[in-house]
């Protein structure tokens, strides 16, 4: 079962991902963001749900309530130790004042998705152990 909901995180990541390039084609980070994720997929369907969750988790307030700050007052310390993932969120920090209150929400659909996913894989791992 972890596995299918493994899939369902990567798949909506690499989905966000490929929104992100089409609001922000001049924007390199996103393509290789992508790039970073796609590759991070194949090696194991876990890996990028182990480097993305705890901030999710950490921030789930910020993320439930769309409390802005979640994406203008953290460093991008505050979103990843990895060398391995491109931080979105704090790529995001210098775009979201210009961006249309649809793509924002679009935005903060995708998050939210993420982290329900998270949600539900930690009942599960929780459930197995």
């Amino acid at each position: 079962m972890n596995n299918v909901l493994y899939t369902a995180y990567n798949t909506l990541a690499i989905k966000f991902n490929e929104e992100l390039i089409e609001v922000f084609p001049q924007d390199i980070d996103f393509k290789v963001s992508l790039n970073t994720i796609k590759l991070i997929e194949k090696t194991t369907k876990r890996k990028l749900f182990d480097l993305v969750s705890p901030q999710l988790l950490m921030y789930r307030d910020y993320i439930k309530n769309r409390d802005e700050r979640f994406f203008m007052n953290k460093k991008e310390s505050e979103f990843t130790s990895d060398t391995e993932s491109v931080p979105i969120i704090s790529k995001l920090k210098d775009y979201w004042e210009t961006l249309s209150d649809n793509n924002k929400d679009q935005i903060w659909e995708y998050v939210n998705s993420l982290l329900v996913l998270t949600e539900q894989i930690v009942v599960m791992a929780n459930k197995s152990n």
